[in-house]
């Protein structure tokens, strides 16, 4: 009989251990699902609207707003459009010149070249801008092949600096046919930072 009690007991006990274990599983499992309703939230509040937000972390680990609002970048964005003419195989264009007092950082650059002849290709498509040196730095897109309507489409994020006064130019250049003018729409947006 005293075999079977300590067996009970042994049994009960372990059956508590387990029941406290479940508990703090359950509470640890509750916890995280909290916290990722929380982070959901939040984004969910953040996103696309205009209104000034401030980042809440759960973590002990503090996160600042410091690089979401910063009051010296003005947005911008700047398109102009070129041709290549009959008998020219590349041609640069001033897409944007950077205002006196500022630096230009480029995020995104796009362009829209054709429609072409069959069988005309790009070579290339090109930013140049200038910085302290005052030396021309070309930066190269990556191009698409040419769509259903024979124009390539060009549309990379980048981050592509530019100071004050200087141009920021786009060059095109095509591989084949020089027979035809083609149309080329560049575009540029990104910001201005105030200089001292």
């Amino acid at each position: 009989m005293t075999i079977k009690n300590s067996t009970n007991k042994e049994r009960r006990r372990t059956i508590r251990q387990f029941g406290k274990l479940m508990l703090v599983t359950l509470g640890f499992a509750a916890l995280a699902a909290v916290l990722g309703l929380v982070n959901i939230r939040q984004v969910d509040a953040q996103g696309g609207g205009s209104a000034p937000f401030h980042i809440v972390s759960p973590l002990p680990v503090p996160i600042t707003d410091a690089d979401v609002n910063k009051p010296a970048r003005h947005a911008f964005q700047a398109t102009a459009s070129f041709t290549i003419g009959i008998g020219f195989s590349e041609v640069c264009s001033a897409i944007a010149t950077v205002p006196a007092g500022k630096r230009l950082a480029v995020e995104y650059a796009g362009a829209t070249v054709g429609p072409m002849a069959a069988g005309e290709s790009v070579r290339h498509v090109q930013l140049r801008t200038k910085l302290d040196t005052g030396t021309s730095v070309f930066h190269n897109l990556v191009t698409n092949p040419p769509n259903l309507f024979n124009e390539v489409l060009v549309g990379e994020l980048v981050r592509i600096y530019g100071d004050p006064t200087a141009t920021v130019d786009m060059c095109v250049a095509r591989g084949t046919s020089t027979a035809d003018a083609v149309s080329v729409i560049g575009t540029v947006s990104g910001f201005l930072v105030d200089l001292p």
